[in-house]
């Protein structure tokens, strides 16, 4: 009679988790290729690794679960299970007296109500953004926290949302773009600003780019301003 070892047993397992999370990072760098890059191979395997290390602690083993809970960090950050912020997130993973697929259907629709309150907050967002004052910005190169203080106090339900990794690259990529500009140290601030309520792509995109490229017609530190200018100006249509 043909049997298996348990040694072939745990061999088959193994194989099955490492496709698994191949299969996790390769979702992540088609669907965030921009995340991706930032973070590079190594952030980008960590991450994941992260991911299938949170889901499985709470015995969620199956591809659609391990999918979501790649969904759930990308948007509510990587310990959302444990954020304060968040309570209802890890209230439903732990409620043990619910099976495992109504966990993750509440999960979803919570977070699906998350992504809803933080659009319909994005006016308001957007207004306190239009009403800042250039001198109202740190040296997002020598202040970091006092950077997204600042962030969290004009869009606390973004600031929510950003995970350790994504923030740290979502500030290397604003230095790269102040660099290019040549804003120096006092254009990151404004640079990441734009980024974060113009949208990752805001200095490739058409519609902003012309705008944008204007900053290369005034002298260093007026670059800077010019580009918070023109985030503020953005901001303004959409707060109305």
């Amino acid at each position: 009679m043909f049997r298996v070892s348990n040694d072939q047993m745990q061999g088959f397992a193994d194989m099955a988790r490492k496709a698994e999370h191949r299969r996790l990072l390769r979702r992540l760098r088609e669907e965030q290729p921009e995340l991706t890059l930032r973070m590079g191979p190594g952030g980008a395997d960590e991450l994941v690794t992260h991911i299938v290390e949170r889901a499985r602690a709470f015995a969620f083993e199956e591809p659609r679960a391990l999918d979501f809970f790649l969904d759930a960090v990308l948007v509510l950050g990587l310990e959302f299970d444990r954020d304060r912020r968040v309570p209802w997130a890890g209230a439903n993973l732990a409620a043990e007296e619910l099976a495992l697929p109504r966990r993750l259907m509440n999960l979803r629709t919570g977070l699906e109500r998350f992504e809803t309150a933080v659009m319909t907050a994005r006016p308001a967002a957007c207004a306190r953004l239009a009403a800042l004052e250039p001198g109202a910005l740190p040296d997002a190169t020598r202040d970091a926290d006092g950077f997204w203080r600042l962030v969290d106090a004009v869009w606390p339900e973004l600031y929510a949302r950003l995970n350790k990794l994504y923030v740290n690259g979502l500030l290397l990529a604003a230095r790269g773009v102040a660099e290019h500009y040549r804003t120096g140290p006092e254009g990151v601030a404004p640079a990441c600003l734009a980024q974060l309520f113009m949208g990752v792509g805001c200095f490739a995109d058409p519609q902003w780019r012309h705008v944008l490229s204007g900053v290369l017609e005034v002298g260093r530190a007026e670059r800077a301003a010019k580009t918070f200018d023109v985030t503020r100006r953005w901001a303004a249509t959409v707060a109305g």
